[in-house]
């Protein structure tokens, strides 16, 4: 069985006093939280502990929560997944994101979990937003093991100062939670962009990958060369496109998105790194709230799906907000769900302006 529950209490002891009174179980096997950074993550990963001994304990800090018909700010939400639909399961910290070693420790500290069945185990993984490591991490769990791992780099309000991630009771900055997940009866991955191509190309030809910055594209200055794809005058209008105009790394038909966030001068800051020589498309956004509810529809047309987790870009959330589309997007959810406006969404990598989503099934 899962559950949800969300709480818009500030105070964080009554706060987690209000999840734990609305998640019970008698065999909890895991508790999954996001909570506002209004909350001290150490005092949040304590008090959930306490609160469900019996079970582990992963979450982080966010901007903005989601659970089933309602997206928040400020707030904290919590999922509990019981032992008859999670009977086994594994958590490890990477604890230096930065050092590939210590991702390789981690890795071993999960254990035989790791060389699971591939449709009965998955993986989720939550890491510091304001590390500038996600990259790392992500090509690193690619290079030991083919088990797929879902999830995004934690908030703090868009104040991008400070983010944490939490496991089994203790907080951490510059880490990375990794959790298996058994889950006998299967799941399903989510990936929605909503976005397309816009039919012209931009090929990164200077970066400065430790600052994910692009100097030229085509051997030009980046931000004039973005600025005559989108037909901009200025950066100030350039800039205006970052959110509607992202590039894509193609897959086929799907991209693996790298949003814009700010120009320095001539260059372009992004959120995650852009590498040189690789072909870029310029996309152009469509509809979210389409977009995600033929995702939904088509995921769980046999009625499967018992719960979904969902690591959702923070540039959505802007966007939803900005076409006041919040409260519809969270009408979509009508199973269990719990999840958190990201800093950068993993899957395969450290990608952007995208939801990535674990479906349980039961």
């Amino acid at each position: 069985m899962i559950t949800t529950a969300s709480s818009l209490n500030p105070d964080t002891t009554q706060a987690v006093a209000e999840l734990a009174g609305k998640l019970t179980s008698n065999n909890p096997a895991l508790v999954v939280v996001f909570f506002s950074a209004r909350h001290a993550a150490s005092e949040v990963a304590r008090l959930v502990q306490a609160a469900w001994p019996q079970a582990h304990s992963i979450g982080c800090s966010s901007s903005g929560e989601i659970t089933n018909g309602a997206m928040t700010d400020g707030g904290m939400v919590a999922m509990l997944i019981d032992t008859a639909t999670l009977p086994a399961m594994r958590i490890a910290l990477v604890d230096d994101m930065g050092n590939p070693e210590r991702v390789d420790a981690a890795c071993q500290a999960l254990g035989d979990i790791l060389q699971g069945d591939y449709d009965q185990h998955i993986g989720i993984v939550l890491m510091d937003g304001m590390s500038g490591m996600e990259e790392k991490v992500m090509d690193r769990l690619g290079d030991v093991t083919d088990l797929r791992f879902i999830g995004g780099s934690a908030g703090d309000d868009l104040a991008f100062k400070a983010t944490q991630v939490f496991a089994d009771g203790v907080a951490y900055s510059n880490a990375a939670v990794l959790a298996v997940l058994q889950v006998p009866a299967g799941y399903r991955i989510i990936k929605t962009q909503s976005f397309v191509c816009a039919g012209k190309k931009l090929i990164p030809t200077k970066v400065d990958a430790a600052k994910r910055e692009v100097l030229e594209f085509d051997g030009k200055p980046a931000l004039q060369a973005y600025a005559q794809a989108v037909q901009a005058a200025n950066a100030e209008e350039a800039a205006a496109h970052f959110m509607s105009n992202p590039v894509g790394l193609m897959d086929g038909n799907d991209p693996y998105v790298r949003s814009p966030q700010m120009f320095d001068g001539d260059a372009l800051k992004f959120y995650c790194a852009v590498s040189p020589g690789v072909e870029l498309e310029l996309l152009q956004s469509t509809d979210i709230i389409a977009d995600t509810a033929q995702a939904l529809a088509q995921t769980n047309a046999d009625g499967k799906v018992v719960g979904i987790l969902n690591f959702h870009c923070i540039l959505r959330t802007l966007e939803l907000k900005a076409k006041n589309q919040t409260q519809a997007y969270a009408d979509l959810f009508t199973l269990p769900t719990v999840g958190f406006s990201t800093y950068g969404e993993a899957d395969i990598g450290h990608i952007n302006q995208t939801s990535t989503m674990i479906a349980l099934l039961g």
